[in-house]
């Protein structure tokens, strides 16, 4: 069956948006709507009663963390890919469909009673070569439908949470072993004989804020080499606070009085994510350890003020975040007989390399 492809969310019908779903802000209608930006390609799903995000990439050179043939080579962990089996694969698969979802979590919305085989068919329908990324564990009735039809799948990514421990922070470090709970006090002393400050805000009083947030974030870009403007983040962070509204949180951290960085987080039921990072970068937010303080430990204390039971860490940075205590979260790939043999060959390698890296990080 082909399914109903839908191109505005808003015509998405509400049984879909499940209270049970298993990442409420990766699966809440106001995180998909945030995360579109003109001419991304995204169109709606639905079949069987539930929903998935598809994108239809038409570029060979389209962003790599939103491209099979990119995901499948795991360009953003490494370059083990050959170059010759990577380009007949552009060939072969450009254009595609890729199912993922933004965050990087793409599990099926809808009712748990969902049917899984119709999705799967309705996929397939669309004529066109077509793959699943940043499948978590819990999509896991999915992966065994893909995997019924002979589907080949393998690690391309990892994502990172806290199963927060307790209601205070000593409950935290608790769970750590001796030498990186040390390392945790050692860098909250940093920050704090820096004269390092961290304030927070929710809902309305964000708004003020979000000229500072958009200048921050920009900076942070621009250091990395990136060329943006503050007035594309503004925007951003704009349609954040009107859909998430008092769900919405902000933490400013602040050196003798001077804000140097913030981070945004949104809290949806039990889980809290950490969204987006900005700040200069100088030696003496380096010397304060403005970052770790700031994005993670300040982020958990605010989970447990908030009372949740997950704050979710996303994808980059795996070896500091796995230092922190984090758990790992293994995201899984899948493309179908018909997406040709580069394609698989491609996501066999990424899973064998994967798997490597995700022990020696279990192992750290």
């Amino acid at each position: 069956m082909p399914g109903a492809l839908i191109a505005d969310l808003g015509d998405v019908p509400g049984s879909v948006w499940s209270a049970a779903s298993p990442a409420p802000v990766y699966t809440a209608r106001a995180w998909l709507a945030a995360s579109r930006w003109p001419g991304d390609g995204v169109r709606y799903l639905l079949a069987g009663g539930l929903m998935v995000p598809v994108r239809s990439v038409t570029d060979p050179a389209a962003w790599s963390r939103m491209n099979l043939v990119d995901i499948c080579a795991g360009t953003a962990f490494g370059d083990w890919a050959d170059a010759g089996v990577v380009a007949r694969a552009r060939s072969h698969a450009v254009p595609h469909l890729l199912v993922a979802a933004p965050g990087y979590f793409t599990v099926p919305i809808g009712p748990a009673d969902g049917d899984m085989s119709a999705l799967v068919d309705a996929v397939e329908g669309q004529r066109q070569v077509a793959g699943f990324a940043y499948l978590p564990p819990e999509a896991g009735p999915l992966l065994d439908e893909l995997r019924r039809r002979d589907y080949t799948t393998g690690l391309v990514s990892v994502t990172t949470r806290l199963d927060l421990p307790g209601d205070s922070f000593d409950d935290y470090l608790a769970g750590l072993s001796g030498r990186r709970r040390g390392q945790v006090r050692h860098e909250v002393r940093c920050f704090t004989r820096a004269g390092g400050t961290i304030d927070h805000a929710s809902g309305a009083d964000v708004i003020g804020q979000l000229p500072l947030i958009a200048r921050l974030e920009n900076a942070l870009q621009r250091a990395h080499g990136y060329a943006a403007s503050e007035e594309s983040y503004l925007a951003l962070n704009r349609t954040f606070a009107d859909l998430f509204g008092p769900s919405l949180h902000l933490l400013r951290a602040s050196l003798h009085g001077e804000p140097v960085a913030t981070v945004t987080l949104l809290h949806v039921g039990d889980d809290l994510v950490v969204r987006a990072f900005g700040g200069v970068d100088s030696p003496q937010a380096r010397a304060a350890v403005v970052y770790f303080n700031l994005v993670y430990y300040a982020s958990i204390e605010l989970g447990q003020r908030l009372a949740v039971r997950r704050v979710w860490f996303g994808t980059s940075t795996i070896e500091a975040k796995r230092g922190r205590g984090l758990a790992l979260v293994p995201l899984t790939g899948a493309v179908g007989p018909g997406s040709g043999d580069p394609l698989r060959s491609l996501l066999t390698e990424t899973d064998t390399h994967l798997r490597g890296m995700l022990n020696r990080w279990l192992d750290g």
